[in-house]
């Protein structure tokens, strides 16, 4: 598994699908927990289970548990969309 993207502390500004995700009228959270390895099936063996980065982001006064790091990144505007 690759190293984290991200740490406690980092700003998430969310593009259009995140906004949709989060349902809420914020466009910035930030990232409230350091990364933790997770796995799925929860209790399966090291091997046959996915093993993936999540994290806790705070939005506002939501916090949202968990979220996998490949959803976070499509979730969060990234430098090609601000420059359009």
């Amino acid at each position: 598994m690759d190293d984290p993207i991200y740490k406690k502390g980092d700003l998430v500004i969310l593009n259009d699908f995140g906004e949709l995700v989060v349902d809420s009228n914020i466009k910035v959270g930030v990232v409230a927990s350091d990364p933790y390895s997770t796995f799925y099936p929860p209790n399966a063996l090291e091997g046959i289970a996915l093993e993936y980065w999540t994290y806790d982001v705070l939005f506002g006064s939501q916090l949202i548990n968990l979220i996998p790091e490949e959803f976070l990144v499509r979730m969060m505007i990234d430098d090609d969309e601000e420059d359009t």
